[in-house]
């Protein structure tokens, strides 16, 4: 990083949590690619909802871990 850049970085680390959470929306949406990323948000958002209301069970990580190994290892 450049010194200016970690600087910035390293004040921003001091920030409140939710001040840093309203920053990084700022700088992430003012990528060009931000525009494109909007509805995976969407669907992100959704998918947390979702979640947070107990609708999706989601999948056990060992489970997850063992079925990858099975299909690498074939």
């Amino acid at each position: 990083m450049y010194s200016e850049t970690e600087q910035v970085f390293q004040q921003a680390l001091e920030l409140p949590i939710a001040d840093r959470h309203r920053l990084a929306d700022r700088l992430y949406e003012s990528l060009p690619e931000a525009e494109f990323a909007d509805a995976w948000r969407v669907e992100l958002e959704r998918r947390q909802a979702e979640s947070d209301a107990g609708l999706d069970q989601g999948f056990d990580l060992e489970d997850v871990l063992k079925e990858a190994r099975a299909r690498i290892a074939k």
